[in-house]
């Protein structure tokens, strides 16, 4: 799994790519981490590149969600499409995730909202 972190004005963005499992969703929660401790408090994450997706990536999911909601922090993600989507459906958190149909409406979501005011 490569993980690449970009910078959409005051937007940080994590395009994941390959498989996203047991064995490597800690290290998509400790980027986040990272990107929390730099002060960045609007963050997309997009998973188009992911061709895989467990049932303990998906509690990694869960779990950065809740911390940034408990913090106050903006969250998207995105590139939700094939076996990505079904994993979240088949668990039931899709509609518990703020899922965006497009980067570009995450994007827009995010640019335009207020951190600290909280999300879905």
């Amino acid at each position: 799994m490569e993980i690449n972190v970009r910078r959409s004005r005051n937007v940080h963005i994590l395009e994941v790519a390959g498989e996203l499992d047991f064995y490597n969703s800690s290290r998509l929660h400790r980027s986040v981490e990272n990107l929390i401790d730099t002060r960045a408090s609007r963050l997309l994450i997009d998973l188009r590149e992911v061709s895989f997706l467990d049932s303990s990536a998906v509690g990694t999911l869960v779990a950065v969600h809740a911390a940034l909601r408990d913090k106050g922090l903006a969250l998207q993600i995105t590139g939700v499409d094939g076996s990505v989507k079904s994993a979240l459906e088949l668990t039931g958190v899709a509609r518990a995730l703020p899922i965006a149909s497009s980067r570009e409406e995450a994007l827009a979501h995010l640019q335009s909202e207020d951190p600290h005011v909280g999300g879905p």
